[in-house]
């Protein structure tokens, strides 16, 4: 019938209505969903570069540490060779002898200035930014220097050479023990002493004669 046929139609055209807000629905919810996953795949992207961007700087951090402790833990060695040049330097130039030390034991740097040997012998604290026990350090190793200098033809004047960054950290720069003594000089100072002890000795041999 006519009205049979006019629910139908009715019908038929709602179910098409509810099709198409269905249809725009999930067209909605696909860019919504769209968009979340770009907004996902931003961060993710930002994330990962922030991580990268840490890694970076942890590493550049790291490398730094490690030469910076390199460095320091090469100091003292560094220092004895530039103490040991500076000497050998000096000594050409100014014609004094190292000579053949003639005890067991030899010393780093002993030169033959008339007939004594003087020993300038380089310290430094492992640790340049630590010095808190430099002081403690040099004082025991002066006192272990009479196994120098109290032989016959080493003189009973020795000295100790520091790097001039350790001044500062130092309350004494002379050590008188029983029979000998230790003074603490810097790299700056082995010119002029060395010129002096060798005035000295060209004195007292001229006195002599």
């Amino acid at each position: 019938s006519a009205s049979l046929r006019q629910e139908l139609e009715a019908r038929q055209r709602e179910l098409e209505e509810v099709k198409k807000k269905l249809v725009e629905r999930e067209s909605v919810d696909e860019e919504r969903q769209a968009d979340y996953q770009r907004k996902v795949e931003v961060l993710t992207t930002r994330m990962n570069q922030e991580d990268e961007r840490q890694q970076r700087e942890d590493a550049i951090k790291k490398a730094k540490e490690e030469e910076n402790n390199e460095r320091l833990s090469t100091a003292w060695q560094r220092h004895e060779q530039d103490v040991s040049e500076t000497i050998q330097e000096i000594a050409k130039k100014d014609g004094i002898e190292k000579g053949d030390y003639p005890y067991p034991g030899k010393p780093d740097n002993a030169l033959l200035i008339g007939d004594l040997y003087t020993i300038f012998d380089a310290k430094s604290p492992k640790n340049p930014e630590d010095l808190k026990n430099f002081p403690n350090y040099l004082k025991a190793q002066a006192e272990g220097m009479k196994k120098y200098c109290q032989k016959e033809k080493v003189r009973n004047i020795a000295f100790f050479v520091v790097p001039s960054s350790t001044i500062e950290s130092l309350d004494t720069f002379m050590y008188q023990l029983a029979s000998y003594t230790v003074y603490i000089i810097t790299p700056e100072a082995l010119l002029p002493i060395l010129q002096m002890l060798k005035y000295l000795e060209a004195y007292d041999f001229t006195d002599q004669l």
